[in-house]
């Protein structure tokens, strides 16, 4: 198994990366894997500009990875707000058409997956709002409230809050 899976060294606190083997998967290409634990926004463990630290990580990943998973404690509350975007036929030409954004909601629907997401917690804080805006800037899709297995959204903690979270990037390259 260790052949397959290594370590992938980062200055960050706040996730452990992982490569799993395109050999080992089946797949096309490695998966990168983080597990992320960041500290409530409320805490005195908390991180000033966590959220922020956690996307340049994934940024400077997507350099050399095409599937990119983050799974963990995001302690971020997203309630069901939408994690993408989607640009509707415009009447104005700012970008061409081969510029225009890819259509998530029907990649989600071909994936067998809701393009709207549901969540059993329908509280929001900073950092879900921060979450929002890193998925939908990136190409991540919030996976609870949307997969097999979880398409009502249910509470991860305690029965009331969603805390455990996973992200997986959809990169065009």
């Amino acid at each position: 198994m260790s052949k397959y899976i290594h370590i992938i060294e980062t200055k960050s606190s706040l996730v452990l990366w992982a490569k799993i083997s395109a050999d080992f998967l089946q797949t096309d290409e490695d998966l990168v894997i983080g597990n992320v634990y960041i500290p409530p926004e409320n805490s005195l463990y908390k991180i000033t500009d966590a959220l922020n630290e956690l996307e340049q990580e994934l940024l400077k990943l997507s350099v050399n990875f095409k599937y990119i998973m983050l799974v963990g404690d995001f302690n971020s509350r997203t309630a069901s707000d939408i994690d993408f975007s989607n640009i509707v036929n415009s009447k104005h030409d700012i970008v061409s058409d081969s510029d225009l954004c890819y259509d998530y909601s029907n990649t989600l629907q071909e994936l067998n997956m809701l393009s709207i997401r549901k969540s059993k917690d329908i509280s929001k804080n900073t950092y879900g709002n921060a979450l929002l805006d890193i998925c939908k800037n990136n190409n991540l899709f919030i996976l609870n409230g949307r997969v097999n297995g979880d398409k009502e959204g249910i509470f991860t903690c305690r029965e009331v809050l969603v805390l455990l979270i996973i992200l997986f990037a959809h990169l065009n390259y």
